[in-house]
């Protein structure tokens, strides 16, 4: 092979690493769809990664591609493209995270070059982000395919993924069912709703791509028209920031609400330490008996002054729903959210005064919501722990802001809240690119984290889990699915009574197994599970009581226990405290800053920043003139600054000689001088004397400087800045003062040299 300039080649654990090292200037990419293969990757040097994740279509990962990407960008310095995701909005993300480059095959089937069927088209233009389906042999092999509920052809693949589970030869005979039942994009003949081929599930955003035009050129550069414009927003309206709109709303200091869950959050003392550290904590009321909900909750609105409940709104899962609508009423949470709520469970609490979120892992349910009044969404995607949806963080999230723009919904009084695998700082930056724009259009925007908190010293402190519990997540870096083929798709550590379950679920499916029989199974198994993990122990249902209770230590409970986490605990090998997970959010905005400035380097034609210098506060210390209003008069009114040298503060003997020609000495008297000058001690913090140790000019740089911030309005109660990042705010200072201690500091190193040329004779000096 001559001439190539770039390879992307495929690498996995399993894989051995191929030699490139005689392919010279082609640029080596490799596609990585796995986390922990570093040392394979080194062996390449690659010069980039494709992340292929979960959304992507084809052979992908089990990782969505917003995982991969905080992997990568955290662990490794390669660059990175992102193949997975990929839209008109979450690409401003992306960039913002800090990736290179984006790749995207899906979202581009509708362009006019694009060498698909007319009848093709025809069927993306109607696709939902439901219509994208995965066949999964044994949990590693995944395959990311179209699929309509009556799709046939991927229902029988499914079941017979399952079937070849225990066939040694499964993995190759899979593939082997699914490449020979593909059908070609450019058949014109072919029922493609019947039909099996890849698609990702951003091949929802292929109409919103060609919404404008379909010519492949207009549909790049409306792209990046779009997508720059929205970068342009995070300076001024980034909503990812302590004291945001979303966080005075809730009365907290940062716009960040904790996850309830269940069986998990339920102390008020951990709740108070949420509150303490800058967040809203919720407590998990779930489908809780009736008098265990309400001792939580009454408990929760004696001690902690801002709260939230976690309510699950459907009855046929939750018996309790309306026994827990009214505690909420009765004990007048400030907040709630609704998994699986409806628009009038919401407008019932708001009513009351409980300000209430709906779970929306659909735009459908969105839609719908919010032309029944609902002003509040969560936005949770499936990389959560607990009860999941089935739709990816960056798919859910495009969708509903591409929806929002283009049916022209008015945002300013919408709170939007983005939850799903935010664990670093990189899923912090990629939310400010996402909604930055949102924000400036009056958008209230903020996160949602659950799994950080697993991780948490006050979270074992406060015996909301064992220590065990969290140990057994530490121990783990990926997670996996139960229930998920029969509609309860659950997220939970790889634990044996995990694997217990999804080996039941595929028994089941070999045998024949009706879904009501395996649905009346996986709950009977499933009962009691999630306490046991979080707590270790199970109650007797028909005999309540501690004294009743079943208790499981060590080994029993880790068999026992279901240990529900999200794919945010591949980033925690260690605890952590509950401030150091709020910072990662909130203070290391300075990288996403150099993310930003990068791009305008690199987009630059001149490879510069362009960013302009602002001056919003001056401050002067000048003859005649102390602040900038008066400058202003006297160089209006032509007031003469300049006046001979009083003798205080010069030594006409020693300096002065009207002879121009006169050695070491000056012919004039006439300057520009401040008589009435005071320093302000007290307001810089010195006590009466100490200021002494700064010079006259020192002291007149510092409140000069004072003015300025003063004269901006970014003086806070302290006396001290008050922005939204003190280190990219510049104080500009012009002076022509020295330094009077300098100046005595160095005749003090000189002195001596000095005294002992004047003691030499005459004849011995220089």
């Amino acid at each position: 092979m001559m001439n190539l300039d770039l390879i992307i080649c495929p690498l996995s654990k399993d894989d051995d690493p191929a030699d490139f090292s005689h392919f010279s200037d082609t640029k080596i990419v490799l596609e990585i769809k796995e986390i922990h293969i570093h040392e394979k990757i080194k062996a390449v040097s690659p010069h980039a990664l494709v992340l292929k994740g979960n959304e992507a279509g084809g052979k992908v990962s089990k990782y969505s591609s917003f995982i991969l990407m905080q992997w990568y960008l955290k662990n490794t310095d390669y660059p990175v493209f992102i193949h997975g995701g990929v839209g008109r909005y979450t690409a401003a993300g992306m960039f913002s995270a800090g990736v290179s480059g984006l790749v995207m095959d899906s979202q581009l089937l509708m362009a006019d070059e694009a060498p698909v069927s007319k009848n093709f088209k025809t069927l993306l233009a109607m696709l939902d982000e439901s219509d994208s389906t995965d066949i999964t042999y044994n949990g590693d092999d995944i395959y990311r395919v179209f699929a309509k509920l009556g799709t046939k052809i991927v229902k029988d693949l499914k079941i017979k993924a399952v079937e070849l589970g225990a066939d040694p030869d499964g993995k190759e005979k899979l593939y082997d069912l699914i490449t020979g039942h593909m059908t070609a994009f450019d058949s014109e003949e072919a029922p493609f709703i019947q039909s099996l081929f890849y698609l990702g599930q951003d091949g929802v955003f292929a109409k919103d791509f060609v919404k404008e035009s379909a010519r492949l050129g207009d549909i790049i550069s409306g792209f990046f028209k779009t997508l720059g414009g929205n970068l342009n927003f995070i300076d001024s309206h980034d909503p990812v920031k302590p004291d945001s709109p979303f966080a005075k709303d809730q009365g907290t200091r940062l716009p960040l609400i904790q996850g309830p869950m269940a069986n998990i959050s339920d102390s008020s003392e951990f709740a108070d330490k949420i509150l303490e550290h800058g967040a809203l904590p919720f407590f998990a009321v779930g489908s809780l008996p009736e008098t265990l909900a309400d001792r939580m909750l009454k408990d929760g609105a004696e001690k902690v002054p801002v709260f939230g409940a976690g309510l699950v709104g459907i009855e046929a899962f939750n018996p309790m729903v309306k026994k827990h609508l009214d505690l909420v009423k009765k004990y007048k949470a400030p907040y709630a959210l609704f998994a699986g709520g409806v628009p009038a469970q919401a407008a019932e609490l708001e009513k009351a005064g409980t300000k209430t979120y709906l779970h929306t892992p659909s735009v459908s349910m969105m839609e719908n919501a919010i032309k029944s009044g609902c002003r509040r969404f969560i936005f949770e995607g499936g990389e959560a722990g607990g009860h999941v949806g089935m739709l990816s963080s960056l798919v859910l999230w495009e969708e509903a802001v591409a929806t929002l723009i283009n049916k022209n919904y008015e945002v300013s009084d919408l709170y939007l809240v983005f939850a799903g695998g935010i664990a670093t700082c990189f899923a912090s930056f990629f939310i400010s690119g996402l909604t930055s724009f949102l924000a400036a259009r009056g958008a209230k925007i903020g996160i949602q984290v659950g799994t950080a908190y697993l991780f948490a010293d006050e979270i074992v402190e406060t015996r909301c889990i064992k220590p065990q519990y969290r140990d057994i997540l530490i121990r783990e870096n990926e997670t996996m699915v139960i229930g998920k083929s029969l509609g309860l798709a659950s997220r939970t550590a790889p634990t044996e009574f995990a694997r217990m379950m999804v080996e039941t679920e595929a028994e089941m499916i070999r045998n024949k197994e009706s879904l009501e029989n395996r649905k009346r199974a996986f709950e009977k198994k499933n009962i009691g599970s999630l306490l046991i993990g979080a707590k270790g122990f199970l109650p007797d249902f028909k005999n309540p009581g501690p004294e009743h209770y079943t208790w499981f230590d060590d080994e029993a409970h880790r068999e026992k226990g279901n240990f529900l986490v999200g794919d945010g605990l591949a980033f925690f090998d260690g605890p952590v405290t509950i401030q150091k997970i709020h910072d990662t959010f909130f203070e290391t905005k300075a990288v996403l800053y150099q993310n930003l400035n990068f791009l305008e380097i690199f987009s630059s034609p001149k490879n510069k920043i362009h960013d302009e210098i602002a001056v919003v506060g001056v401050g002067c210390t000048l003859p005649h003139a102390q602040d900038p209003e008066t400058l202003w008069e006297n160089i209006l009114g032509k007031t003469y600054s300049i006046s001979p040298m009083p003798e205080s503060r010069f030594d006409y003997d020693l300096y002065y000689d009207p002879d121009r020609s006169a050695e070491d000495k000056t012919y004039t008297t006439l300057a520009g001088h401040i008589d009435d000058f005071e320093f302000d001690f007290d307001r810089f913090g010195y006590a009466e004397g100490k200021e002494k140790r700064l010079s006259r000019s020192q002291k007149m740089v510092l409140q000069t400087a004072y003015k300025a911030v003063e004269h901006a309005g970014l003086l806070g109660a302290d006396n001290r800045l008050a922005c939204d990042d003190p280190s990219r705010t510049a104080v500009i200072i012009a002076t022509c003062l020295s330094n009077e201690l300098g100046n005595s500091l160095q005749l003090k190193y000189w002195y001596p040299e000095l005294v002992s040329m004047m003691e030499k004779p005459m004849n011995t000096r220089p």
